[in-house]
């Protein structure tokens, strides 16, 4: 089965990035942070020093965070993360929601235009 934004499925569905995706893209701002954060220091706190943490990181855990920080680090920066995680895809529709709902400027959608391309 082909993902929207093209990983595979991790084993744990909690750490399935995807699907935390689609639940949060169209809130606002703030509540996509909120969520974003909590699962993130969730994800952490399963992953290590702690019984089972071994079985989490093989999980998925490690990755869901990673791709959680990248996540945050464009919400607060309004820049792409240089991450192997970067949901460019994603980001867009994020950043398309939170424009139509005047939280952003529409400049912010030009971090995806292609190179050279005008309009």
């Amino acid at each position: 089965m082909k993902r929207e934004y093209g990983r595979p499925v991790p084993p744990d569905p909690r750490y399935d990035f995807e699907a935390f995706a689609q639940r949060i893209k169209s809130l606002d701002w703030h509540e996509i942070v909120s969520k974003a954060n909590s699962a993130c220091a969730s994800a952490e706190n399963a992953s290590y020093e702690r019984r089972g943490a071994v079985k989490a990181r093989d999980s998925g855990s490690t990755i869901f965070a990673a791709r959680l920080k990248d996540l945050l680090f464009f919400l607060h920066h309004r820049g792409l993360p240089n991450s192997t995680f970067s949901d460019v895809a994603l980001y867009k529709e994020i950043a398309e929601s939170l424009v139509a709902k005047g939280q952003w400027d529409k400049n912010v959608l030009g971090l995806f235009k292609a190179p050279g391309k005008a309009g």
